[in-house]
């Protein structure tokens, strides 16, 4: 019986952190969505997305931008071009730890 209830509990704490990966992955996409810089077509806001990948030990938060070519330049800048960093997915993870932070302690505590 105390096996069992041990057993539970681990499914129930992977089971929360897997919601709150969750959650943080969609608040990113939303943010980094939002600060975006948009040009004529807002192809890159629109190809901003996040994906939340799960295992027995972690879950995974990744935010990025799919099959857009100039996204890093936007990103990183460049030099070579003048073209102004505009880190839009950095801004959007420094700007919110406090929030990720409150999400993972509201997330994570027993009930």
């Amino acid at each position: 019986m105390k096996n069992f209830k041990f057993q539970q509990a681990i499914k129930d704490i992977r089971s929360k952190r897997e919601k709150v990966a969750n959650d943080i992955g969609m608040l990113m996409e939303r943010e980094s969505k939002f600060r975006a810089p948009v040009g004529e077509t807002g192809h890159l806001r629109r190809s901003t997305g996040s994906e939340v990948k799960h295992n027995e030990e972690s879950s995974v938060v990744e935010v990025g931008t799919n099959n857009v070519e100039y996204a890093e330049v936007v990103h990183e800048g460049s030099v070579v071009r003048n073209i102004t960093a505009q880190p839009y997915i950095r801004d959007a993870i420094e700007q919110n730890q406090s929030n990720i932070q409150s999400m993972v302690a509201k997330g994570m505590t027993p009930k």
